[in-house]
């Protein structure tokens, strides 16, 4: 065989080109499918990434409320403190008046008792015209003793 024969006769011809043609068609089809699943997950994705987005979005603000809410709060508990503490002294102020003026009122009712005794011993015998005197009377003769002492 001559040299110049290979180049003119390349040999068997087993549909290598079919063959190659199938492989690239399958190729193409299997790229094709990869792509088509590629942009159907990549809108998955975005989709669910939105989502995503507009949850944080809400729980951002559903946050900033809450703080608002808090610092509110706070505010309130600090004056709610304060109103305490006042009503505490004004509580114990009142508690030593009450003190104060329940030593005064028996200081009263002992002065009181003393100018009975001491109006009763002022008072002259019974008379058979007692049964006349009223109230009024004695309440008078009360003042009276009252009044001298």
């Amino acid at each position: 065989m001559l040299a110049a024969d290979v180049e003119l006769n390349p040999g068997p011809v087993d549909n290598i080109d079919a063959k190659l043609d199938n492989l690239l068609q399958a190729v193409a089809l299997s790229e094709r499918r990869v792509m088509s699943e590629f942009k159907s997950s990549k809108e998955r994705i975005m989709h669910a990434f939105k989502a995503i987005r507009s949850d944080v979005s809400s729980i951002k603000s559903d946050v900033d409320l809450l703080k608002g809410d808090h610092h509110n709060i706070c505010q309130e508990f600090t004056t709610l403190k304060s109103e305490c503490v006042s009503n505490n002294t004004k509580t114990s102020t009142n508690k030593q008046r009450v003190t104060e003026l329940e030593d005064v009122v028996e200081n009263v009712r002992l002065d009181i008792d003393d100018c009975t005794i001491s109006c009763v011993t002022r008072i002259p015998p019974l008379t058979p015209y007692s049964k006349m005197l009223s109230c009024s009377s004695v309440r008078t003769s009360h003042q009276i003793c009252a009044s001298s002492v």
